[in-house]
């Protein structure tokens, strides 16, 4: 608590955070002093546009340990499963019915795209099957840990130039609120120096792969404005 208050005090101090009154009715409160009402809950909730998580995904978040997903996983051929998440092109959110499994049936095809091959599909395959896929995940079981943490920063706007590309069926970009937040002032408002917003046909999450000719050309003309 005491480092808590000392970062937030010289902050507010040196003018680098700005602190501004909120209503009691709309203040998160802290489990330590008293929790939220039900009605301020669902309300929160509702704002945030929350969707339930994948009944997969769900119980690693909430258990934060190794656990069901890995277990899953393990019995799901590796190059297999790698292949389906870098191949994937359904943007709605992640749902994996639990009889059909992250692999679903061994027996359906995958059609590897012309910017994955097999050789790269055998590298990402040899890498996972030394490390496992604890520490991707681990990513998702820290989401509230790393919210905490960056509470500090909470409204502080990004002061540099910067461009932004994202492909029109990322499952990022199709999260329930995001092409509002981006398109409707909601992202200008925390980057006030944004130049450019490009959202890339035909392009899901793993943008620099489908599209390297095109990023790397994207980021070199946004150097050269500079």
């Amino acid at each position: 608590m005491e480092i808590k208050f000392h970062f937030v005090h010289d902050r507010v101090r040196a003018k680098t955070l700005s602190v501004r009154y909120v209503s009691s009715h709309d203040q998160v409160i802290h489990a330590l002093t008293k929790p939220f009402s039900n009605v301020l809950y669902l309300d929160l909730k509702r704002k945030l546009t929350i969707v339930p998580l994948p009944t997969q995904l769900e119980g690693v978040c909430k258990d934060n340990e190794y656990g069901e997903v890995e277990e899953e996983f393990a019995r799901v051929d590796t190059a297999r499963l790698i292949a389906k998440f870098l191949t994937s092109r359904n943007p709605a959110p992640l749902r994996v019915p639990k009889e059909k499994g992250f692999g679903g049936s061994p027996h359906t095809p995958i059609k590897l795209p012309s910017w994955l091959s097999e050789e790269d599909l055998e590298y990402y395959t040899n890498k996972f099957r030394q490390t496992g896929f604890t520490g991707g995940l681990n990513y998702y079981r820290a989401m509230d840990l790393n919210w905490e943490l960056t509470a500090p920063w909470t409204g502080v706007q990004i002061q540099v130039p910067v461009k932004f590309i994202v492909g029109d069926v990322d499952l990022t970009y199709n999260t329930p609120g995001v092409k509002e937040y981006i398109h409707k002032g909601g992202f200008r408002k925390m980057v006030p120096f944004l130049q450019e917003v490009v959202i890339m046909e035909g392009v899901a999450h793993f943008i620099n792969q489908e599209k390297p000719e095109e990023i790397n050309d994207h980021i070199y003309d946004f150097f050269q404005k500079f």
